[in-house]
């Protein structure tokens, strides 16, 4: 996948996705894939979001519990609609106690950048090098 470039990103999800956690996504999908899919060849990126999931707090104190965000990852040449590759990518944060509600706290704000930080490593097997 070295030779693949980025020309354009979709992003797309569920109905019961929330909208600014798709927006969110697409700018942070954007963002990563510019500095982890470089190469010369222009291939489309599309993205559906299947789901997105929030810890449930008293869950996460009692047993613990997962936040998520998980979709659909398709790469296709641009210059003759060839699909490349599909995958299956899923970034979870699990927390447990009072410790684990700082970890799944914020999980509208935090999942977006590392799905798209796990995209460009199981998807371009190339680490982003956004900050943050």
């Amino acid at each position: 996948m070295a030779k693949i470039g980025v020309r354009e990103v979709r992003v797309e999800a569920a109905a019961e996705v929330p909208a600014p956690i798709v927006e969110n996504t697409k700018g942070n999908v954007r963002q990563h894939l510019a500095t982890c899919a470089t190469g010369p060849e222009p291939h489309i990126v599309e993205v559906r979001i299947d789901n997105f999931k929030e810890a449930n707090p008293a869950a996460v104190v009692l047993v613990g519990d997962t936040a998520s965000l998980a979709g659909q990852v398709r790469v296709i040449k641009a210059s003759d609609g060839t699909i490349v590759g599909e995958y299956y990518v899923q970034e979870l944060m699990l927390g447990m106690g009072l410790i684990g509600l700082a970890i799944t706290a914020n999980a509208d704000t935090r999942l977006p950048p590392a799905f798209a930080k796990r995209i460009c490593e199981r998807v371009f097997k190339r680490p982003s090098t956004v900050q943050g």
